[in-house]
């Protein structure tokens, strides 16, 4: 494959710009492998893409149904929890199932936890400490969690 200019690289990027919608923000690196930040107006949403995935014109993941988590996923996660805890984004850019959330529960206080992590919620309960005292769970402070793996671990090993 023959390599390319960097003038060559931001030709292609301004054309995949026209089909796509996309802001490409070429970082002058010439590696094939190096990435490119792609930024989807639409969705306010940013990510990285190999070279080639960018000049091909591929959908990054806010504008793919197949791909991962959109925005209004997002949105759809937040009004499953509506009354029970306010959820709000930290940080001003949706990064999709990495996003970190501020889950603001009425009782309990506020916690930030990864975006993936609430998915895990099945039952309307946002709050890691509603949710235990729903399910009778018992909640241990972190040393206390760290002690029982530890002797966990050593019980595994010995059998």
């Amino acid at each position: 494959m023959k390599k390319l200019t960097p003038q060559q690289i931001k030709d292609k990027l301004n054309i995949a710009s026209l089909e796509t919608g996309y802001v490409y923000t070429y970082t002058g690196q010439e590696r094939q492998q190096d990435k490119i930040i792609v930024y989807c107006p639409k969705h306010k949403f940013e990510m990285k893409q190999i070279r080639q995935n960018a000049t091909d014109c591929r959908k990054i993941d806010c504008c793919n149904p197949n791909g991962h988590m959109i925005y209004q996923d997002f949105i759809d996660i937040c009004n499953r929890f509506d009354g029970k805890a306010t959820i709000k984004l930290v940080g001003k850019k949706f990064k999709g199932y990495k996003s970190k959330v501020r889950i603001k529960c009425p009782k309990h206080g506020t916690e930030v936890i990864k975006l993936e992590s609430l998915m895990h919620k099945i039952e309307k309960e946002a709050c890691r400490t509603c949710s235990h005292i729903k399910h009778n769970r018992k909640i241990y402070p972190k040393e206390k969690w760290i002690e029982m793996a530890v002797l966990k671990a050593k019980l595994h090993i010995d059998n």
